[in-house]
């Protein structure tokens, strides 16, 4: 019995190695095809990194053919209303193409788009329709936002109370829309979800207008300084001058904000009898997508 199994071992082991003999020559085999075909051996992984490349290359370059202070002086010629109106206008804009964007970009880059067909070849006017539908979409995602800037940056250097208006009209609608209506947990979970993205593109716009008047200001130039003698920038102080110029927009935008978000999400907790407690499992749920 014991010289049957230590057979039967052996056949075992013997037809998994020709298995294993058998699949690295059909390996072998397709590889060869493949070059005899000239086909290359990009995988789906490849392929996409190379569309969001191109895709990102692409925008970059149709969106350096804008001249932002042209842009800048034909909004600043516009009338106070007019302003308010093309910002609610590029904010709803936003949140079309946000909606929109994500399954475009979603259906590019699927194994279903990037795989190849059954002979070896690889699919080329499927993703190539799909690519330039992303393409114009990014763009148009990216020229909406880059108006946003500019008009923003307009109310944050009118000398009127151009700004505070601003805030206060985008607000008060965002307010409107959302209090005393009903929610349930996902819904509420959608809108924690928004206002986090609304809050970090508003600061990354506020960092790019302040660094912007910066530079208009001449603070991140270097002179020489009359105290120490040496070459050191003029921000080197404890309390610049343009300390109130650069910095109030940007603590009167991200304040009122903040503060438009509690207001909103207490109303919201407060006539849908949500506990707070609610708000600490969205967070693990956050945290455990990131990672």
């Amino acid at each position: 019995f014991h010289d049957e199994n230590k057979l039967r071992k052996r056949g075992t082991g013997a037809s998994g190695s020709n298995h294993n003999l058998e699949d690295e020559k059909r390996k072998s085999q397709t590889k060869r095809r493949l070059k005899a075909r000239n086909i290359s051996g990009l995988n789906p992984n490849h392929k996409a990194d190379i569309l969001r490349g191109a895709i990102l290359f692409t925008t970059c370059w149709f969106l350096m053919r804008f001249d932002a202070s042209k842009m800048y002086h034909s909004i600043r010629g516009q009338s106070g209303i007019k302003l308010y109106v093309i910002y609610n206008m590029l904010d709803f804009g936003d949140k079309l193409c946000a909606a929109l964007g994500q399954d475009i970009f979603d259906v590019l880059f699927s194994r279903n788009v990037l795989d190849r067909r059954p002979d070896g070849r690889s699919k080329i006017w499927r993703p190539f329709g799909f690519f330039i539908l992303a393409l114009i979409y990014n763009i148009a995602h990216s020229l909406v936002l880059f108006y946003q800037v500019i008009t923003l940056n307009v109310a944050v250097n009118s000398y009127s109370n151009a700004l505070l208006t601003l805030l206060l009209s985008v607000q008060f609608v965002e307010i409107k829309t959302t209090v005393f209506k009903k929610f349930e947990k996902e819904n509420l979970f959608q809108l924690l979800c928004a206002d986090i993205v609304e809050r970090f593109q508003l600061l990354l716009m506020l960092i790019i207008i302040a660094s912007r008047n910066l530079v208009e200001l001449g603070v991140w130039s270097l002179s020489p300084s009359t105290a120490s003698g040496g070459i050191l920038p003029k921000s080197f102080t404890v309390f610049p001058k343009w300390t109130g110029q650069v910095m109030g927009p940007f603590f009167m935008v991200l304040g009122s904000e903040m503060l438009v978000d509690w207001i909103k999400h207490a109303y919201i907790s407060k006539f849908n009898n949500t506990r707070p407690i609610v708000y600490e499992r969205f967070l693990d749920v956050q945290c455990k997508d990131y990672y």
